[in-house]
């Protein structure tokens, strides 16, 4: 067999999988490596030894990585293991621990977080969002996330009303005090206890469940009136519709027509009753009143419940984007995207849907399940199990309840490893475990985004990864890496160029396995 010496002054490519070694036609083909491992590629197009590990403290059990910023001249290392909380400064000397934390170590790998100078918030779909604050160089808290107070005793959290109740309606009892509840279907479960509902916008906190249709609660804002009116005539009132009376504008939903003279009205509008004598409208009729008389609350669709409880589980993901706290991967509401009010991160209150206000927006494309991730990048991208999509914003059109929606990039779905945001764009795992992709802007106000795959060369080196960390370069060493933490232990380091030029992969392996990586610079 004939072999060929040939000269070859750069594997900016790095490693390119074996079946690519026939293409002559390729630029990679000239500027790669068939086997290329434990090195560290230059800008020049060389490469050197991969650096070697020092000690700097010694973790017990598995533990995930992350940095935390406080300011220029504060930072730590931090780190997730079974039920514990770690700090270390970057010398490796330890700031503190919380322990009894929620996760567990089966759990540790599902676990996202989102780190902000003024806390850290944990979350994972089987426990309340967790928050973290740093209170001393060496001390710090941790508490169940929890929501802003709002009027007459309010939670500020977020609701919603969930696919398989549709349809069933609650009656209370009474407006105020205890009061039962009854159900037209099965929906009370004993996890119940303690959490709110909704009737008319007005809350009550489930105290006890007697069974699958009946609960009793504890009033914590006065509820809407049902009322019993007399009329000239009930002729051509439905129940169903809205009626509204035509001096006080007391508006309601017409709930029975007990007789010719007679309506039962569920009051929707507020606590105002409507008065005597005046006018009553509906959309086919319009009669007089000559009484109003109080009756039991009537029956009624118009209810939700708070949407983060042990019952309907809890958000397994979260970001910050534009001053706002953003949750998503929520078991019941996989499809949710979940926005704080603006600098209020603790207020999921939607309001009167004002510029401000908090936003609750499901993903409305048939194929994706499951929405994952979102980043928050030029504009907020969101990543789901079948697609990646953006929301356009821009100066002159922020982001606001009256403006969110999700336009399509790609229909490429991302694993549950997290994106990432580099100098070219957002950086991600694709769905299927062997592959790292690319959203890039593109300038373009009508596609503003775009996806390349970045390692097509060598999807054998890209083994379902778990992390993905940045360096950025610093004055001894300008290249700069994503590294690739393999679910092997094993690390593929993304050698790029700016501008993404071109960039190369190698395979970095130890006696052992790297278990987690973050970057600190």
């Amino acid at each position: 067999m004939v072999s060929f010496d040939v000269e070859q002054n750069t594997w900016e490519y790095g490693e390119i999988q074996e079946t690519l070694a026939l293409r002559h036609d390729l630029i990679a083909h000239k500027s790669g490596a068939v086997r290329l491992r434990n090195v560290r590629q230059l800008a020049g197009g060389g490469w050197t030894r991969r650096p070697g590990a020092s000690w700097r403290q010694t973790i017990d059990g598995f533990t995930r990585l992350d940095k935390y910023t406080l300011n220029s001249e504060t930072r730590y290392l931090v780190g997730f293991s079974a039920a514990t909380f770690e700090a270390f400064d970057i010398a490796g000397e330890a700031r503190g621990v919380l322990t009894s934390q929620p996760w567990t170590a089966t759990q540790l790998t599902e676990i996202n977080w989102s780190v902000s100078k003024d806390d850290i918030i944990v979350c994972h779909q089987s426990f309340m969002p967790w928050k973290i604050e740093n209170v001393t160089e060496s001390t710090w808290s941790g508490a169940s996330f929890a929501f802003a107070s709002g009027l007459d005793g309010q939670k500020k959290q977020p609701y919603y009303r969930f696919s398989e109740t549709k349809g069933i309606t609650l009656q209370p009892s009474a407006r105020t005090g205890p009061i039962n509840l009854v159900a037209s279907a099965d929906l009370f479960v004993a996890d119940h206890v303690g959490t709110r509902f909704r009737w008319l916008n007005r809350e009550v906190e489930i105290a006890t469940v007697v069974d699958a249709q009946n609960a009793t609660a504890s009033v914590i804002s006065r509820l809407n009136p049902s009322v019993r009116l007399t009329v000239t005539t009930s002729a051509n009132f439905l129940v169903g519709q809205q009626v509204e009376g035509l001096t006080t504008s007391v508006s309601g939903i017409c709930v029975a027509k007990t007789d010719g003279t007679h309506l039962d009205v569920l009051i929707t509008s507020g606590m105002d009753f409507f008065s005597t004598s005046e006018d009553l409208a509906g959309p086919d009729a319009k009669t007089t009143i000559s009484a109003v008389s109080e009756i039991t609350p009537a029956a009624s669709v118009v209810w939700d419940e708070q949407a983060f409880s042990e019952v309907r589980g809890y958000p397994g993901s979260v970001t910050r984007h534009r001053n706002r706290l953003i949750f998503t991967d929520h078991p019941s509401v996989p499809l949710g995207v979940l926005m704080s009010a603006i600098g209020a991160s603790d207020d999921f209150d939607l309001g009167y849907q004002n510029d401000s206000d908090a936003i609750f927006e499901t993903l409305g494309d048939s194929r994706s399940t499951r929405v994952r991730h979102c980043l928050s990048a030029e504009q907020l991208l969101v990543f789901a199990d079948n697609g990646v999509y953006y929301v356009p914003e821009s100066a002159d059109l922020p982001l606001t309840p009256a403006t969110v929606q999700f336009l399509t990039v790609a229909p490429t779905g991302i694993s549950a490893a997290k994106p990432l945001l580099s100098d070219q764009g957002a950086l991600f795992i694709d769905a299927g475990g062997n592959n790292v992709a690319v959203v890039s802007p593109t300038g373009d106000p009508r596609a503003s985004w775009e996806l390349a795959p970045l390692t097509a060369l060598a999807p054998h080196l890209i083994r379902t990864p778990t992390e993905i960390a940045l360096t950025t370069g610093n004055a001894a060493e300008n290249e700069r890496y994503a590294l690739i933490r393999n679910s092997d232990g094993t690390i593929a380091p993304m050698f790029y160029q700016p501008q993404g030029k071109s960039l190369g992969l190698n395979l970095w392996e130890t006696d052992g396995a790297w278990r987690s990586i973050t970057s600190i610079n």
